[in-house]
């Protein structure tokens, strides 16, 4: 694997974050992605469509999901053969792997081909992300799943769309870097935290503090476009939504970040805010299975310490 290369869109975004330098030493960085790929009990997968659009595949169920492994410098990521009835071999994939009871997460993207028999992505991007934001849910479910089982698109004021939306605590972005390779990445809140108003067909919400590489941030830059992944966790059904919209970044830090990981004095402190224009929803059946809250866990946050945050 290569370091990553910001684009126009993501170093826009860095300057205006006044983080250049935290994204510069994180450019090189791959932490422990083999290791989160053998705990995952959740990979979600993002795939670029006509008109830059961006849809979404999961797998779910008794870890491991996926087989990782170091070959000749490059991370491989074998997937089960079942993958195929949803993505195509020779496809371009973004995705991450997940394991939220601990807050683990990686992403990577590369291509999906079939090698020695199966289907592996020899990673051309990999690296770990740090553990905030995510909510310590755990499966409701052992069998893999291999979702959707269907999408149904739906009309934006389809009653379904609004309690979905209003009872989110996890989300997932998709976007696409300008030469088409997926990207997927984690959001996460209180309820409440994804701002949707059906009749204008607005949906918006506050970024909150990360590592300030602002990839996926970056490419909704670059594109003026997203898919937006709304898990219900309590059916397992989840909406997909693609949208237009713009990002205006709301704080720069006063010296120039070298730290990707701060502690701060507010729990979700916010870095730039969305705005989007809703085009589409679709519901996605049996997307993935049903989560449910694990007691005596909270959720970490920017006022968690710098080593909890940490993914090492």
């Amino acid at each position: 694997m290569h370091p990553l290369r910001y684009h126009e869109g993501q170093r826009q975004v860095q300057r205006e974050a006044n983080s250049e330098p935290a994204a510069d030493m994180l450019a090189e960085w791959v932490g422990p992605v083999i290791r989160y790929a053998g705990l995952a009990d959740v990979v979600v997968l993002a795939t670029g469509g006509a008109g830059r659009t961006v849809t979404f595949t999961a797998l779910s169920g008794q870890p491991p999901l996926v087989q990782a492994s170091s070959i000749g410098g490059f991370i491989r990521l074998r997937f089960p053969a079942a993958i195929a009835r949803h993505i195509a071999p020779g496809t371009l994939v973004g995705g991450m792997v997940l394991y939220p009871v601990e807050a683990r997460r990686s992403r990577f993207a590369g291509v999906l081909t079939e090698t020695d028999g199966s289907l592996v992505i020899d990673c051309a991007i990999a690296f770990t992300n740090c553990r905030k934001y995510i909510a310590p849910t755990r499966r409701a479910g052992e069998a893999l799943i291999i979702g959707p089982a269907s999408r149904e698109p739906l009309s934006l004021n389809d009653p379904r769309i609004e309690p979905i939306m209003a009872g989110a605590i996890t989300a997932f972005l998709g976007t696409l870097e300008p030469d088409g390779v997926p990207d997927a990445s984690h959001r996460g809140g209180e309820p409440g935290f994804l701002d949707w108003s059906p009749g204008t067909r607005r949906l918006a919400w506050n970024e909150y503090f990360g590592d300030g590489m602002f990839k996926s941030i970056g490419n909704l830059r670059a594109a003026g476009r997203f898919a937006l992944l709304v898990p219900d966790l309590a059916t397992g059904d989840a909406l997909e939504i693609q949208a237009a919209g713009t990002y205006q970044n709301l704080y720069a830090s006063p010296q120039r970040r070298v730290h990707s990981l701060v502690q701060a004095r507010e729990r979700y402190p916010v870095q730039g805010h969305v705005e989007a224009v809703v085009e589409s929803v679709a519901l996605l059946s049996q997307f993935m299975h049903p989560r449910l809250m694990t007691d005596g866990l909270a959720r970490l946050t920017c006022m968690s310490p710098v080593n909890e945050q940490n993914p090492s």
